[in-house]
């Protein structure tokens, strides 16, 4: 019978917002994740808003990264921006009280980039993705951002900044997310694509 001793190192990195969007409030956001590869790639650059940032774990199968909302909020949609390093077995827990979870969503078949992922809206103050399966055996998981959408294209985290406002604002913006959407596709338009 073998035996195994894992040690856990938590790298914390928290996240002061205090943006009022569309009538929800999140006050310092928390996020942690179960390693860190180096100071550079720590956890909080997952939700600063910057795809030039990213977290990125130790090179192994079993890590996690998971946000504490602060408060209990209701969600329908994330979307994570993979770096090469992605998740190829992946799930998606979210909780009340970081004590009991639910799975909202499960793949075996990660293919990276953008995955937009929705699912029953859910009220809940912690979500954490569980890595089960790296992509690249010789890296760990990488991300450029977590979002979390109240629903289909209501972003509540990172929060829309003025610039990002100023792009939803556009009526060429709005003309193409009104295209996709008849397409029944609206994920191919987004902020971050917008040039």
């Amino acid at each position: 019978r073998q035996k195994f001793i894992v040690l856990v190192l938590i790298f914390t990195s928290s996240v002061f917002l205090n943006s009022k969007v569309f009538g929800e409030v999140l006050k310092d956001v928390k996020i942690i994740a179960s390693s860190v590869e180096k100071p550079d790639l720590k956890a909080d650059f997952a939700i600063d808003n910057e795809m030039s940032t990213r977290w990125g774990s130790q090179f192994s199968d079993l890590q996690w990264i998971m946000l504490d909302l602060g408060l209990q909020t209701k969600f329908e949609k994330i979307v994570l921006h993979w770096e090469s390093a992605f998740g190829k077995e992946y799930q998606i827990q979210v909780s009340v009280d970081n004590v009991n979870w639910n799975e909202v969503y499960k793949t075996t078949n990660g293919a990276g980039g953008k995955d937009e992922i929705s699912f029953k809206p859910q009220t809940a103050r912690y979500i954490k993705l569980n890595g089960i399966k790296r992509g690249l055996d010789w890296a760990g998981y990488s991300l450029y951002e977590i979002q979390v959408y109240s629903d289909f294209k209501t972003r509540i985290l990172p929060p829309i900044d003025m610039d990002e406002e100023m792009i939803l604002k556009n009526p060429g913006f709005e003309k193409g997310l009104k295209f996709w959407e008849k397409k029944g596709n609206a994920g191919n338009i987004d902020v971050h694509d917008w040039h």
